[in-house]
């Protein structure tokens, strides 16, 4: 999925929709307001075991969690992002999988491609392309 204009994560995160349960404090650290959703991945970057956050684009409200992966749906303004970056070309990961592979215009449908940053690329190329999948090891 094409996340929005301006991927609301830091750098060395991608964003993903979804949330977790739970306060979202680690190490005593979380659950607060900051000045801007940034400084939110840079709590979890100073923390070893945060391995992702949410922040209240609005509210600037700040969770950190230990699990990577969201479980739940995507609570009000809350951006999620996980640490690394799971898709390139500026898409966002989601968590499950398709049932087969999708063509456009005879391009996809498991295509091999050298690799996850060109398959993006020929998504990109159509507008009706909205996701790819992706494996680096096949």
């Amino acid at each position: 999925m094409k996340p929005p204009a301006r991927p609301p994560c830091v750098d060395g995160y991608s964003w993903l929709t979804g949330s977790l349960p739970g306060d979202g404090k680690l190490d005593g650290k979380g659950g607060d307001k900051l000045a801007n959703c940034d400084e939110c991945g840079k709590l979890c970057t100073s923390i070893s075991k945060c391995k992702s956050y949410s922040c209240d684009r609005k509210e600037k409200t700040c969770r950190l969690f230990e699990d990577m992966w969201p479980t739940q749906g995507a609570r009000g303004d809350f951006a999620f992002c996980a640490k690394g970056v799971l898709c390139e070309g500026g898409y966002g990961a989601e968590v499950g999988s398709l049932d087969s592979f999708g063509k456009i215009d005879g391009r996809g449908g498991g295509e091999v491609v050298k690799s996850c940053k060109d398959c993006a690329a020929v998504c990109d190329q159509y507008l009706s392309c909205k996701s790819y999948v992706c494996s680096g090891s096949t």
